[in-house]
């Protein structure tokens, strides 16, 4: 009887030091895990990624939105808003571009090195970062980023003018109509003679896109070039 018993001591001891270093091991995983902002979280202001939130609270900070987030194995990315409305999101910017949509007043985060546009890492002052702060788009276009396509830009060209940058300028009566323009107006054209723009009077009932009529400033000369484009020629003084 004493010989069991010495035999099992040893077998008590084996199977503490197991469950002590299990133990260890479960306390060291676990204290990896209260640092949640371990990694570095990247920033797009006045952004949200829409239609993915599994969870909506109100907290007191980014901060606080950031470490639940990175709690929560469910967790790919975070909205937090002016009201401190914090929501945990499924998905990424990345993998559903076409939610990623313009909010004022929400910032979004997540993990991709990549998200484009006013992003900065977390630890630095947020500064706007994207393709349209450099106002690319000229002659009054307006410049729209391209979510879907990291740095990219898209300009809205106003009324006459084309190009990737809007930089082609209509140069007659007649590009403005090619143009879409129909109304009969006074417009800009840019003849290569007067690069700072003319301006004239279209009358766009006229075939093959109207006819430039006397300029604005009452002279009654027209430049030569502008033969082909007085068809028929009619000149009239604008008050």
């Amino acid at each position: 009887m004493q010989e069991s018993s010495a035999m099992a001591k040893p077998c008590a001891g084996f199977d503490f030091f197991w469950l002590l270093l299990l133990w260890v091991m479960v306390t060291f995983a676990f204290g990896h895990q209260c640092n949640p902002f371990h990694k570095t979280m990247y920033v797009a202001e006045n952004r949200a990624l829409q239609g993915f939130a599994y969870a909506r609270m109100r907290v007191r900070s980014r901060a606080i939105c950031g470490r639940d987030c990175r709690m929560d194995e469910r967790c790919k990315s975070f909205n937090f808003n002016d009201n401190k409305m914090c929501e945990l999101n499924l998905a990424t910017r990345r993998e559903h571009p076409g939610n990623f949509t313009a909010t004022p007043g929400s910032v979004y985060y997540d993990e991709d090195e990549h998200t484009p546009r006013y992003s900065v890492n977390a630890t630095n002052d947020f500064t706007d970062t994207g393709p349209c702060n450099s106002n690319p788009c000229k002659n009054g276009g307006t410049c729209r980023e391209q979510l879907g396509n990291q740095g990219s830009f898209r300009c809205e060209c106003a009324p006459g003018f084309k190009g990737t940058c809007c930089e082609d300028k209509p140069s007659d009566c007649r590009e403005l109509y090619s143009r879409g323009i129909r109304q009969n107006a006074v417009y800009t054209i840019y003849p290569l003679t007067f690069s700072d723009g003319l301006e004239v009077y279209c009358d766009m009932e006229f075939a093959l896109g109207g006819t430039p009529l006397l300029n604005s400033t009452g002279e009654t000369s027209l430049p030569t070039t502008w033969t082909m484009m007085r068809i028929p020629i009619l000149i009239v003084q604008l008050s």
